[in-house]
């Protein structure tokens, strides 16, 4: 009797009915007993006709348990190969990236020495490929690339083959697969081709030269019993090297198995049963043989298809179990009735044992690629680790933040700009996580892994069942932004804090101070050589007037507020004013004081507070140089940034590293106690920021300082500029 059932795939979707045999078993009983009475028969055929009942309840539950037992064994086989042929169609899903990469190569490449250059790098990096070449729009040879390692005489023979595959992918438009290449025996190799495309235009073909042995043996793993036989077919429906040698020399006579390699040609999926004369032609003894089927797609370059036969006779001591349950049926009702009763529990469950199997294998599947999707797509960077303390593997936001090679190396390598403590803090953060078994972070402070202006927190995962290659997860959380936020809030915090500091104070102190001033003065100018409180007065009178400037500084500060926008200002002029205005000091001091001023075009600024930056800027410089120190103000336009930059150099004691950060902190300063206020470069930061420019310094103790101003220019000030610089080239013109 042939019956049929559906054949789903992993995702419980209806591939193909597919037909199952089923093979009627049984026998007869022939001839009576002799000398037995008339009630001794009724009662021998009324106990034969319940064991015949019996019998045929356990034949049909003996039935109904083999085509479950040949379901299911089909179900494993089928789910076994479509695994495998999802990592091959991976790997040919790779090949053809690999292909589109080497297009990009060779049309980013100038000349045929480079692209050469750059398609050995390639074969470099991916080594089952023996050969990459470039071949113009009628299939001749422009650029062939052949792996070193390959003898030189097996070169030669791929030559007309990698040519007429790119003619073939030329012809197509899209991807071509040749034919196997070589000895069955030996490497299994084929060519493919993708068109060479520029500016919409097929200008030739980039063709590959694959050992795909590799790839295509992992089917041998699916049915690795010695009753199993193999059948690929390659993109043009013949046998592909690795099928097994009878099912080659069987495909041409037709046949059951020809019905087989027809719906393997036209890409289903399914399975199917062979006779018992089928298995024995075919060497897979006496017994049913099942078929599973699947594609393996190659994108539009068409497809393989795999199939598996397997004998049904390692089922064929379950069958004998069952005659033998039957037999005993016979001799002992009572016994037969528990027999089968132990029998139908026992189907049940094996049944259920085996769906909840693919059940489960098809949950773990789904986990694993819902787990693999979210660690891919998470914000931070994620790195796992092996045994050794290599890392297994990174997700995408590692790797664009750390663009370097890493999966391989250890941890401290994927970071070549980190600093030595950064590493060594790694290390011991991974060194405990490991030793403890627990979580380890490191969140304050974060650790500068990709340079100085990168801060990262991290967390040490341990895991309490680690495989060799998933030892230890480490997540590295860039903080940089979230920080420099933090910063400039509590930078904001201090400047408003600062302003009412400084109305309070104007407020409170300034009057009594101007009342104590006056009465300080009248003392100073009492009349009488004999009077002892004249200097005492004097020096209450010049401390008094350094409190008021302290004040009148807080209260500059406190003031300080955006530009108008249709305010301009001229740097030349306003360095000429401040050269001459600190010329005493700079002669006091000792020190040197230089402007170079380039022809600059007007900026955006209120000229009072734009002085007022630099001399501040000066004054700081000035006072961080000892005697014969140099000091010098730069300026130049840059038209592309649309704005101006000035420098102020000196060659002064400069800033420790570790208070750099603090330079701009309002009353933060190296000064000595009473020489500064510390509000200085804090108000020119800010009227630098309030005019929409930048600021910046960098210093290094006895190496001086730089303070780099970015200057917004003025609105229409480039052909302003332009004819100032031509006025000061020809002094003779208007």
């Amino acid at each position: 009797m042939v019956g049929s059932r559906d054949v789903r795939d992993l995702d419980g979707q209806t591939c193909v009915d597919a037909p199952v045999n089923w093979r009627r078993l049984g026998g007869t009983w022939q001839g009576r007993p002799r000398g037995v009475g008339r009630g001794a028969w009724v009662a021998v055929t009324a106990t034969l006709a319940v064991l015949g009942a019996v019998g045929a309840l356990a034949f049909q539950a003996a039935q109904r348990d083999r085509a479950a037992l040949i379901a299911a064994f089909a179900d494993e086989h089928l789910f076994r190969v479509r695994i495998a042929v999802r990592e091959i169609e991976s790997e040919l899903a790779e090949v053809r990236q690999h292909l589109d990469f080497a297009v990009r190569l060779v049309d980013s490449a100038g000349t045929s020495a480079d692209q050469r250059r750059q398609l050995e790098a390639l074969l470099e990096v991916v080594r089952p490929y023996h050969a990459i070449g470039v071949y113009d729009g009628m299939g001749r040879q422009r650029v062939l690339a052949l792996d070193p390692v390959m003898p030189a005489g097996r070169r030669a023979p791929w030559s007309e083959a990698l040519a007429h595959t790119a003619r073939q992918a030329i012809s197509r438009q899209g991807l071509a697969i040749s034919e196997p290449l070589g000895d069955p025996s030996g490497p299994w190799e084929r060519a493919f081709a993708t068109p060479l495309v520029h500016d919409g235009e097929i200008r030739g073909a980039v063709v590959v030269l694959v050992d795909q042995r590799t790839s295509f043996e992992r089917l041998r793993l699916v049915a690795p019993e010695v009753s199993a036989k193999m059948l690929l077919v390659g993109p043009h429906g013949m046998p592909a090297p690795l099928t097994d040698p009878a099912l080659a020399a069987a495909v041409d006579r037709g046949g059951r198995l020809g019905e087989l390699l027809g719906r393997m040609r036209g890409g289903h999926t399914g399975t199917a049963t062979l006779s018992v004369a089928d298995a024995r032609s075919l060497g897979m003894g006496d017994a049913e043989a099942v078929a599973v089927f699947a594609p393996i797609r190659a994108q539009e370059a068409g497809h393989w298809s795999v199939a598996v036969l397997d004998s049904t006779a390692a089922l064929q001591s379950q069958e004998q179990a069952i005659f033998l349950r039957m037999a005993l049926l016979a001799a002992i009702f009572a016994l037969a009735l528990g027999a089968l009763s132990v029998y139908l529990v026992v189907s049940a469950r094996r049944a259920f044992a085996m769906q909840e199997r693919l059940r489960t294998a098809e949950q773990v599947a789904h986990l694993r690629e819902k787990a693999e999707k979210i660690l891919e797509n998470v914000p931070v960077g994620v790195v796992t680790l092996d045994d050794r303390g290599h890392i297994s593997g990174t997700n995408r936001a590692f790797r664009e933040r750390v663009p370097s090679p890493a999966i391989g190396r250890s941890v401290e390598l994927a970071f070549p700009d980190a600093s030595s403590a950064a590493l060594d803090a790694l290390r011991r953060l991974v060194a405990v996580a490991r030793s403890s078994g627990t979580v380890q972070r490191i969140l304050d402070p974060p650790l500068a892994l990709a340079g100085r202006d990168s801060e990262f927190a991290v967390h040490a995962i341990p895991l309490d069942h680690p495989p060799p290659d998933l030892n230890l997860v480490l997540v590295f959380e860039d903080v940089t932004e979230i920080r420099a936020l933090s910063s400039q809030l509590l930078r904001a915090e201090k400047l408003a804090t600062v302003g009412v500091l400084a109305a309070g104070i104007a407020h409170e102190v300034g009057t009594p101070l101007g009342v104590v001033r006056g009465r300080a003065e009248m003392l100073a100018a009492r009349p009488g050589t004999g009077n002892g409180h004249a200097e005492s007065a004097r020096v209450i009178v010049e401390e008094i007037d350094r409190i008021s400037r302290t004040i009148q500084e807080l209260l500059d500060f406190s003031r300080v507020s955006p530009a108008a926008a249709e305010g301009t200002a001229m740097l030349d002029d306003a360095a000429a004013n401040i050269a001459e205005l600190l010329a005493f000091e700079a002669r006091t001091k000792k020190v040197e004081v230089a402007v170079e001023i380039a022809p600059t075009p007007p900026v955006t600024a209120n000229p009072d507070q734009l002085k007022q930056v630099l001399v501040n800027l000066m004054l700081n410089a000035l006072h961080a140089c000892s005697a014969g120190g140099h000091v010098t103000l730069r300026a130049r336009p840059d038209l592309e940034a649309r704005c101006a930059v000035i420098e102020v150099v000196d060659d002064g004691a400069g800033i420790p590293p570790a208070l750099r950060h603090r330079v701009f902190d309002p009353f933060f300063t190296t000064k000595k106690r009473g020489k500064g206020t510390g509000l200085g470069l804090t108000v020119a930061a800010q009227i630098v920021r309030n005019h929409g420019g930048e600021i910046d310094l960098d210093s290094a103790p006895a190496q001086g300082t730089r303070v780099v101003v970015s200057w917004p220019l003025a609105a229409r000030a480039s052909e302003e500029g332009d004819e100032r610089q031509a006025g000061r080239a020809h002094p003779g013109g208007r």
